[in-house]
């Protein structure tokens, strides 16, 4: 049985950069590639320096982003959270991956969970 878009579950993934314009791509990519037929990403940069602003621009409206001063990791994860489209109808979860490390996902209230 499939589902369909308009019965599907929202899925939101939260991807926060900083300074990660190598790996943002494949992130990205990943990310709008999922087979669950409702998903929203959502790109919060933490204040890069390097190309990032650049590379979230080209995915022009395919993807939802926020480009502010650097405040840290749980600042982001708590902006892409809150930047979700339906953020009162169900959990949060946000994966942060970098260079050379396990996902790391947080649940809203529970915190680090480590590697999924």
């Amino acid at each position: 049985m499939t589902t369909s878009v308009a019965t599907a579950p929202l899925a939101s993934i939260v991807i926060v950069n900083y300074n990660y314009a190598r790996f943002l791509p494949a992130a990205i990519d990943s990310a709008l590639n999922q087979t669950h037929p409702h998903v929203e990403v959502i790109i919060i940069d933490d204040g890069s320096t390097d190309d990032s602003p650049q590379i979230i621009h080209r995915y022009g409206t395919g993807i939802s982003f926020l480009l502010k001063q650097n405040e840290g990791a749980d600042a982001g994860r708590n902006g892409g959270v809150e930047a979700r489209r339906e953020p009162s109808r169900r959990p949060a979860v946000a994966v942060e991956v970098g260079a050379g490390q396990e996902p790391r996902v947080w649940r809203r209230g529970r915190g680090h969970e480590g590697p999924r």
